[in-house]
């Protein structure tokens, strides 16, 4: 009796892998901490894989502006949107369309003390 193949042998597999021709019909979910870590992290096997989701624990905008991008403006939630039309943008790129992508609803670098909140909305998933 065989194993099951496990996803990161699709990946390492030299004919097939990452620097294959075509898709892996395998289903990911890319789970980070905010906006632009899966494109940092994971862009390379987002654009490989068939059926791919993203999830990103907080919206990537801190309460303090001083981390915020120099191009930010307004609101914290006004940050909060533009990180999420950059990840929709980004992910764009690599055929993942808006319907895939969700955010828990965590604040940048605040999501510690909402945890449980955010455990139990992931569950629910």
């Amino acid at each position: 009796m065989s194993s099951p193949r496990i996803a990161w042998d699709h990946f390492a597999d030299p004919e097939s892998g990452l620097a294959g021709k075509k898709k892996l019909q395998l289903r990911v979910l890319v789970f980070v901490a905010h906006p632009d870590d899966e494109t940092i992290g994971a862009s390379s096997v987002m654009s490989r894989v068939a059926d791919v989701s993203v999830i990103f624990l907080t919206d990537g905008a801190p309460h303090d502006p001083c981390f915020w991008s120099p191009d930010a403006k307004g609101t914290r939630e006004d940050y909060a949107q533009m990180r999420w039309h950059e990840a929709t943008a980004a992910t764009a790129l690599v055929n993942i369309s808006p319907e895939r992508i969700l955010c828990l609803g965590g604040v940048d670098q605040d999501a510690i003390h909402g945890l449980p909140v955010l455990v139990h909305r992931f569950v629910e998933l």
